[in-house]
């Protein structure tokens, strides 16, 4: 068993690499320029990305160390980084990060209190996940320069946009394929033709405690999944003064919004699903009621189908349907009796529908030529709001065909879908365990890792780009039930789930420690990050075999 050396990589040369990568600006979707790193419209033709600035660099700096590497485009023209040190056999792992970062947040903290040390490197993407990325450029370097090079192969990927919708990772996996085969000019290009024999994914993306004051540190098997489930109501629009002769559609989406946000029935053991993004039709004041509304929601899973989600959405709404209607009429007989005028009851007939049924109710009104038109019009790129706001505006614009005037609760499901990848049993998750003996087994009593506890979880708890490289046999099943459902799939938005299928390899994610991703205070800790981390992902990848 290889015993790993305490300094094999000068930890503050990992920090400094950080810094450097942290100062390059690389949040997603920006270009040189744009206003403080906001996310922005442009691309090719104008000025160059952030990302692919940063992609280059990072190719500068292997090419400077003489390790191959090669830089893929996206289709929207940033860039993907791969390198390759060949081992003595086709027995690939891949190494894997990104390096697109979210903005950052107001007052976003870029050091400690008072300008000492302690123990933080700050910043945005310190945790997320530029900490990650140097670490595995610095190991890249260390193994090639050898004598401790790994047996096997590795491919160093570094993807541009994971903080999205993982459009980095989505291209990637198609260029993981042919390295698979080895055929084509760009895998000559950085393995020399030789076909890639993968034995899985380790991910460096960032890990943090499970819960306030947890006094170890992580590793994961698998990943989580997300679906972004989409409810739009539609009420009947009426004057603030008389209440009662409408149908508040605000009213019943923040309803739907409390049965739905936090109920971990619809997560089992993944965190709850949270509200992402609200909306009403009224773009001005006045005295009118919304005559619609519309919410999204986050919902992990770590075993459920689509198909189950959406039968569990369909019985939140209907029996928050039912007890809105309830409420509805009390408070009108309570109101009619305080005002002294008749009371008579309400009578509102409100069913919940999903996007397919009302999509099909429309051509069997309209035909399928006059659907698609009115799909391919309301999906275009051109038109305003992103691919989510747009499947809203299409299911308004169906229900119209329609001719019906009754509130309706319309279910979908919205980009991006990232399928969960059960955790695995292989030799990756084996060596694993053994690499974190060894790392304990190898820190005496004044080792930085001395009394460092890591243990294995199942399931990386948070969104990454793991999940497309396999696709697990009951999400192959079910496909169709979630695109059939989804107002922008094959317009604005795609997954192609052959190739994902054909990458299929088991994927472990082990990466820096920190806290505050995506906030003010993000911070990695440097300890373990840069002393710990290199060690374990050293002494994991020269076991594989």
């Amino acid at each position: 068993m290889k015993t790993p050396s305490e300094n094999m990589i000068d930890p503050s040369e990992t920090e400094t690499l950080t810094k450097e990568l942290i100062g390059r600006e690389s949040v997603t979707r920006t270009l040189s320029g744009s206003d403080s790193g906001r996310p922005t419209r442009g691309g090719p033709g104008k000025s160059p990305w952030n990302e692919t600035l940063l992609a280059e660099w990072i190719g500068r700096w292997f090419g400077a160390r003489k390790i191959r590497c090669v830089l893929r485009d996206i289709p929207d023209g940033r860039k993907n980084v791969f390198a390759f040190l060949p081992g003595e056999a086709r027995k690939t792992v891949i190494l894997m990060g990104h390096f697109d970062t979210v903005p950052s947040s107001p007052g976003q903290v870029t050091g400690p209190a008072g300008g000492r040390d302690d123990g933080y490197l700050y910043g945005r993407g310190s945790l997320d996940m530029k900490s990650g990325i140097a670490v595995a450029m610095k190991l890249m370097e260390y193994w090639n320069a050898g004598p401790a090079r790994p047996a096997v192969s590795v491919l160093f990927v570094a993807t541009c946009d994971e903080e999205v919708e993982s459009v980095g990772i989505l291209e990637a996996a198609g260029f993981i394929g042919e390295l698979k085969e080895g055929t084509s000019p760009g895998a000559v290009a950085l393995t020399g033709g030789s076909p890639c024999d993968f034995l899985g994914v380790i991910n460096v993306d960032y890990t943090t405690e499970r819960y306030p004051g947890d006094p170890e540190y992580h590793a994961w098997n698998g990943t989580i999944g997300k679906m972004l489930a989409g409810v739009y109501v539609r009420g009947y629009q009426t004057h603030a003064g008389e209440y009662f002769r409408g149908f508040g559609a605000m009213g019943l989406l923040s309803r739907l919004i409390t049965a739905i946000d936090g109920c971990s029935g619809l997560a089992g053991a993944a965190p709850p699903p949270v509200t992402l993004k609200v909306a009403d039709a009224k773009e001005e004041y006045n005295v009118m009621t919304s005559p619609s509304g519309w919410a999204y929601f986050n919902i992990f899973s770590t075993g459920n189908t689509p198909s189950q989600v959406m039968l569990q959405l369909r019985e939140i709404s209907d029996s928050v349907i039912g007890g809105y209607l309830g409420d509805l009429n009390r408070n009108f007989e309570a109101y009619a009796s305080a005002a002294n005028i008749p009371a008579g009851g309400i009578i509102w007939e409100v069913k919940t529908r999903t996007w397919s049924e009302i999509r099909q109710a429309a051509v069997s009104k309209a035909g399928t030529e006059k659907v698609r038109e009115i799909c391919d019009e309301m999906m275009s790129p051109e038109r305003p709001g992103d691919v989510r706001e747009r499947s809203f505006a299409l299911v308004e614009r169906v229900l119209a065909l329609l001719d019906e005037r009754d509130p309706v609760v319309v279910l979908m499901f919205l980009p991006p879908f990232y399928p969960y990848i059960s955790p695995d049993a292989g030799a990756l998750r084996r060596e694993l365990d053994h690499a974190i003996a060894s790392v304990g087994a190898g820190a005496g009593a004044g080792s930085i890792a001395a009394g460092v506890a890591i243990t294995v979880e199942d399931f990386y708890p948070y969104i990454s780009d793991m999940s497309y490289l396999r696709i697990e046999p009951e999400i192959r099943r079910t496909v169709g039930e979630l695109t059939s459902e989804m107002p922008a799939w094959g317009r604005g938005y795609h997954l192609d789930f052959d190739t994902i299928a054909k990458v299929d390899l088991p994927v472990i994610n082990a990466g820096p420690y920190g806290f505050g991703a995506h906030q003010p205070e993000e911070r990695v800790e440097k300890s373990y990050t840069y002393r710990v981390l290199p060690r374990l992902l050293d002494v994991l990848v020269s076991r594989l075999k």
